[in-house]
Parts: structure tokens; sequence; C-alpha cells
């Protein structure tokens, strides 16, 4: 679910997504129940995680750097105000990666801080160990990846 900031969003997206449910099962329709998780692109939701009940996390990198930042992706002079490498937007990844670890939930990224070579090595420090990455960027992701021992690196 992407742009939630309230936990209630995710309860109401919950019990819709139960309703459905139920009237397949009512129909006589086979059906599985799909896991509901939430996109983490406002810092409500990353400096509270664990008020979410979700499945997994995808923090929206992109959003969640330009809302914590404050800077508007479509103004290029604001944009490089913000990055995901600030140390703000870097506190927040690793809040919700460390809820991820202890509630036994999925965290992953998406955006464009994640195809980054030189941003890996920090976000795989804050606990993040999956990362969505533009095919064409994935080389030197991997290349960046391997140069790294994560047991004394991160």
């Amino acid at each position: 679910l992407p742009m939630v900031t309230l936990p209630g969003e995710l309860a109401r997206a919950r019990a819709m997504l139960d309703r459905e449910i139920a009237a397949l099962a009512a129909a006589g329709v086979a059906h599985g129940r799909p896991a509901l998780g939430i996109m983490v692109e406002v810092p409500a939701v990353a400096i509270t995680p664990e008020r979410f009940d979700a499945d997994f996390f995808s923090i929206g990198s992109n959003d969640l750097v330009q809302y914590t930042c404050a800077v508007s992706r479509e103004e290029a002079a604001a944009a490089r105000l913000g990055s995901a490498a600030d140390p703000s937007v870097l506190a927040l990844i690793a809040r919700v990666a460390a809820h991820g670890r202890v509630s036994g939930r999925e965290v992953g990224l998406c955006g464009d801080a994640g195809g980054d070579p030189l941003l890996v090595p920090a976000l795989l420090a804050a606990g993040l160990r999956s990362l969505s990455v533009q095919p064409e960027l994935a080389g030197a992701v991997k290349a960046a990846i391997a140069g790294l021992d994560l047991a004394t690196d991160t």
C-alpha cells in the first residue's frame, strides 16, 4: 500500500481484503491470501514502524528523502538538498530495518538509492538486505556488495 501515514489506513485496507477473501470463499472461488505490506514513504511511518501491523515493509527512498528533507524532486536546484545519504534519512531507514529484524518482517528498499553503488554500504550498514535495483545498475551494485564484509562492515 503506498503513502500510508496512519495505522488506520492499513487496518481499513486489511478489512477490505478480508471482505473480498470472504466473498471469494462464499462464491466457491479458489483463492489465496496475499501478504499485505506498506510503503514506508513518510517519516511518520519510519519513526514508529511498530504502530503498523504490516506483513512486510518496502521503504520508498525517493519519497522518504523528499518528505524528510523537505525538498522537491521536481526542482533540480532543491533536489540536491536532499539525499538518501543524509544522516536523518539513513537513521529512519535503520529504524525500519531494526523493526523488521525484531518483528520478523521483511524490509526492502525501492527507489533510486538502491541502485547507487556509493550508497549501498550505508544502506547495508543501516540493516537492509533487500534492495530493488534497475537492471542496468545491477552489475555496479553487485560489485559494491561483493567488496563488503557484512560481518565487519555493518
